[in-house]
């Protein structure tokens, strides 16, 4: 049986690449001098790393009361 649902690339900054589950990522590698994950992923999974990715944003110390509405 074959798997059709769509995979989306993700840009993950690399301080935070290890927050997520990689498990099934079909491809990852390092951009923008390092500073950047590329990382496919199925498009269920890629709603969760965006939220981890958004929640990580959020803790950080100097990080802003209100969340922007800016798409990541």
């Amino acid at each position: 049986m074959v798997d059709s649902q769509p995979e989306l690339d993700l840009w993950i900054p690399t301080q935070y690449s290890l927050w997520f589950p990689w498990i099934g990522a079909k491809a990852a590698e390092l951009r923008e001098g390092g500073r950047f994950l590329l990382v496919t992923v199925k498009q269920k999974l890629a709603a969760k790393c965006r939220h981890l990715l958004f929640s990580a944003l959020l803790m950080r110390p100097n990080a802003p009361k209100q969340p922007s509405k800016q798409p990541f």
